[in-house]
């Protein structure tokens, strides 16, 4: 019989024995979305090989401490959940690439995800978050960060650190300027701040090299100071035409 190196057990609320044999040492990638779970499968923190663990859209209010032991894990996604905190011990996932958080309770930016220095997709939209650590700067490996549809206002200045950052999505929350610090973002290509209170713009946006996207649309912004040239130097700008015509 073939030995499974991933294993689906994608929307299979009552997790039935499967005959399927799999190695505990060499299982790659476990995939449990959509089973209703209420507490984390404990047996998961055994399989040490775990490169790919899919927990979404349960009913999780906790993770183990055990946590620790998957140290090849590289993309984790819990996204759908009710976590209000992680453990201390997710630290430990150095190998950790992708951590999704979407969609669960979180009110504090967990600390915790600061030590994961080679993290490259980071989602923790559609939470409870206020504020962002100045520690956010530890992620300097960061691509693709996603922190839409929270309760932002502001952001450190630290976060002109995150020099490989590519995408930011901060649409929907109460933000109510740029800073300066973003102008160090090199790397950028895509920013989305839809849906906050900006009343202007800074122009260094404008002249970061990779810089094409920008979503402004829904904010406070009347007047952008040649506004024709800034829409030919990007792919894609959205902003709210009547009340900047």
């Amino acid at each position: 019989m073939k030995i499974a190196e991933e294993f689906d057990l994608f929307m299979q609320p009552d997790i039935p024995q499967y005959s399927l044999e799999f190695d505990k040492k060499k299982l790659s990638g476990l995939n449990l979305r959509l089973n209703n779970l209420k507490q984390f499968p404990q047996e998961t923190t055994q399989f040490v090989s775990l490169k790919k663990l899919f927990l979404d859209d349960n009913m999780l209010r906790s993770i183990p401490n055990e946590i620790w032991q998957l140290k090849n894990l590289r993309e984790l996604s819990l996204s759908g959940n009710l976590l209000e905190v992680l453990p201390s011990e997710i630290s430990s996932l150095k190998s950790l690439e992708s951590l999704s958080l979407d969609v669960n309770k979180f009110k504090i930016f967990p600390e915790a995800i600061m030590e994961l220095n080679n993290l490259k997709y980071l989602g923790l939209g559609m939470n409870q978050i206020r504020d962002i650590p100045e520690s956010i700067e530890n992620l300097r490996n960061l691509k693709i960060l996603a922190l839409n549809r929270n309760r932002i206002s502001r952001l450190p200045e630290t976060f002109g650190k995150l020099k490989s950052l590519e995408f930011l999505s901060l649409d929907n929350n109460k933000i109510g300027y740029i800073p300066e610090s973003l102008g160090k973002l090199n790397s950028l290509k895509e920013l989305e701040v839809r849906s906050n209170n900006l009343a202007s713009l800074p122009e260094f946006l404008f002249k970061l090299k990779y810089f094409k996207k920008l979503d402004i649309s829904d904010n406070n912004i009347y007047h952008i100071p040649n506004l024709k040239k800034k829409i030919n130097s990007l792919e894609v700008f959205n902003y709210d035409k009547k009340k900047l015509s």
